[in-house]
């Protein structure tokens, strides 16, 4: 049997392309659209708006910061089942947000996170040492 043809894959573009109509277009605009048009597309994509947060330095009341945090890891362990046992991609930017808020959660919020890890550990693979020693620096 002949061997069959590999297919090439697409081609690899070195640079992406120029953002300067984007820029024209947006230097056309009102600050008070710029505003809407950033939110409504942030609204939509949590990787923009952690960026944005970052890139902002803007810092969320408690309530907020604790809704990002619950936000953040759920997508940072969010996959897909077909891709277990494979290397699949992950949000290493939720990942770095949960850590950096968790350290500015308030402390209630904190104890209670790890109480409901450990209780959620039905077979003991979470890092229990860690957990412990986490509880404790919050109490």
């Amino acid at each position: 049997m002949p061997k069959k043809a590999l297919k090439k894959g697409p081609k690899k573009i070195d640079a992406m392309p120029s953002l300067d109509y984007l820029a024209a277009a947006l230097n056309q605009q009102s600050k008070e659209m710029l505003i809407k048009m950033i939110v409504n597309i942030a609204s939509k994509n949590r990787t923009l708006q952690r960026s944005l947060d970052d890139g902002l330095g803007f810092h969320r009341p408690d309530d907020q910061l604790t809704q990002q945090t619950r936000q953040a890891i759920a997508d940072a362990t969010d996959y897909d089942e077909r891709d277990s046992g494979t290397n699949f991609d992950y949000d290493q930017a939720a990942y770095e947000l949960v850590e950096k808020n968790f350290h500015n959660l308030p402390n209630k919020v904190g104890v209670e996170w790890c109480d409901i890890m450990e209780l959620a550990d039905k077979i003991g693979c979470i890092c229990d040492q860690e957990l412990k020693s986490l509880r404790k620096s919050r109490l």
